[in-house]
């Protein structure tokens, strides 16, 4: 009886407690859910621009139903027997490939025998994938075009092979899974241990009466979250410097662009971290209901941050995330050099989310009377 009674006591407990409910109930099912997308590569759609191809390469590259890929005509000159002619419209075309965020660009001749790629490594997988679908169609034709011309000759002769290059444009051919992921996985470190820590000891403040003592001094709402923010943000910056230089000189990932550019974002990150777990803190009673918040706020983060090919509506619902922009800023730096020009927008809509949260904060700790 005093079992079934506790057991009652128990669920009692549970089904009143709704951050637990919600964490049981929907968290498993919205990770499983992005899981699902992101291995799959469900609803991913793959922009390739077509420089110069046979309409009969462009048809199978329509026709493949391997991967989701969405063709980009150049519309512009045509390939030219001269090299300075060829090596300007690569040029024309790799700065397409950049304009339009495709993963490939492709000039092919009409005899099929140059064959140049224009490659974004920035994510080694998808460029992969896309680069080995576009050479299973030109490789396609070139089997219908032999099985045709050997058709008519009465003796069997040997075939040239063709001339194939590959630019990478971002990144290098032998990257691997880290050099594409490990740009934004800096970010989501110092962001999730930031969060972590930043919310348990601003809520250990709270629950053990320090707050409530310092609001019987003169010292204002906004100056404590400030106060603290400030505090710890000489932690973070210790932890962002240290995991930055870890991730370069020790574990050997190449920066394209200004390390202090790296430095900033993590900065920055770090900032915004201590402004949400601060926050979410707030609305936390123990530290069990702060770790809860986890699988709902920071884990959809990492695979809504943009660094995994998503379907359309995915993508958006990432951008209303900060974790989006820090790894799209670290991404533009670190594989592939960009400047301030490239990175600003990013860096400022970080730095929006850091007083967004820091204001709702502000203004949740009004409402509380026992404050």
């Amino acid at each position: 009886m005093r079992t079934r009674a506790l057991t009652k006591r128990i669920l009692s407990q549970l089904r009143h407690d709704r951050r637990t409910m919600a964490l049981v109930l929907f968290a498993p099912l919205l990770i499983l859910s992005l899981l699902y997308f992101v291995l799959s590569g469900t609803g991913a759609t793959y922009n390739v621009v077509i420089g110069e191809a046979p309409a009969s390469v462009v048809q199978y590259l329509e026709d493949q139903d391997e991967l989701s890929l969405r063709l980009i005509d150049v519309n512009g000159k045509k390939w030219r027997d001269g090299k300075s002619d060829a090596a300007s419209y690569s040029d024309s075309v790799k700065e397409a490939v950049i304009d339009q965020e495709a993963v490939c660009g492709v000039i092919v001749s009409d005899d099929l025998k140059d064959i140049h790629l224009l490659i974004d490594a920035t994510n080694s997988g998808d460029a992969a994938k896309v680069s080995s679908a576009v050479m299973k169609a030109i490789q396609d034709e070139i089997a219908v075009r032999r099985e045709d011309a050997l058709a008519d000759l009465p003796f069997k002769v040997d075939m040239d092979e063709p001339d194939i290059e590959r630019t990478y444009i971002y990144g290098k051919e032998d990257s691997n899974v880290f050099d594409s992921y490990g740009a934004a996985l800096i970010g989501f470190i110092v962001f999730f241990f930031v969060f972590l820590i930043a919310g348990i000891n601003f809520l250990t403040e709270r629950t053990s009466g320090t707050l409530e003592k310092l609001l019987s001094t003169p010292i204002r709402r906004h100056e404590i979250v400030f106060g603290y923010v400030a505090g710890f943000s000489v932690l973070a910056l210790i932890q962002t410097v240290l995991v930055t230089l870890f991730v370069i000189y020790v574990l050997d990932i190449e920066v394209a662009g200004s390390i202090w550019y790296v430095l900033l974002f993590n900065m920055l990150t770090a900032v915004c971290a201590l402004s949400m777990g601060i926050l979410i803190s707030s609305l936390a009673n123990s530290e069990f209901q702060m770790v809860q918040f986890i699988p709902i706020v920071v884990i959809p983060q990492v695979f809504l941050c943009g660094i995994f090919s998503l379907s359309r509506g995915w993508d958006i619902a990432g951008h209303f995330m900060p974790l989006y922009y820090t790894a799209d800023g670290l991404q533009k730096v670190i594989l592939r050099g960009a400047g301030f020009g490239d990175i600003w927008q990013d860096l400022a809509i970080l730095l929006g989310f850091s007083l967004l949260f820091l204001l709702m904060t502000i203004r949740y700790m009004r409402r509380l009377r026992n404050w």
